[in-house]
This record gives C-alpha cells, sequence and structure tokens, in this order.
C-alpha cells in the first residue's frame, strides 16, 4: 500500500493498482471502510486519478468562479507534488 494525501491510497492487485479513499470509518469487524477511487496500469495513473477525483470533489463542494478554480487545481496539483519523492517527479 502506498499513502498519498489526505485519505488517499494505492493498493496493488495482481495486474493493476487500485485508488481507494479512506472514509474514516470502521466495519463491524474493525476494518477500515474504503471506497473505490479507480483502477490503473501504472501508479502515476493512480496519481493522476488522486489529482480528477480531488478536483472534482472541489468542485461539487464549491461554487467558484473561473479564476478561483484554476488557482484551487493548482493548489491541489502542488499538494499532491509535494508528497510525491523528488525521485518520480
Amino acid at each position: 500500500m502506498i499513502k498519498l494525501i489526505e485519505n488517499y491510497e494505492i493498493r496493488a492487485h495482481d495486474y493493476c493498482y487500485q485508488l481507494v479513499k479512506n472514509t474514516g470509518r470502521k466495519d463491524k469487524n474493525g476494518n477500515d471502510v474504503l471506497t473505490s477511487c479507480g483502477y490503473y496500469k501504472t501508479v502515476e495513473g493512480c496519481i493522476e486519478g488522486c489529482y480528477k477525483d480531488l478536483c472534482l470533489k472541489s468542485t461539487r463542494e464549491n461554487v467558484m468562479d473561473l479564476k478561483e478554480a484554476i488557482s484551487e487545481f493548482d493548489k491541489i496539483r502542488k499538494n499532491l507534488q509535494a508528497a510525491i519523492p523528488n525521485d518520480f517527479k
């Protein structure tokens, strides 16, 4: 498992990677409840999926004009880049 930013994680499967979001809730067995955000062929694809999901979330939750949206998306991109080691940039 790779922890990204906020509650986003990358899980590895046999032939792909899955981007999941931890909801912060527990099931009846005490396990974390996860929401799938998509399946990707690469880790880079998961990172792009995380960016897309965060941008969609921001658009759903906020009323912004285009300039504010661009600024918000840039902030999301910078926060995501800060979480990635320089070796992968």
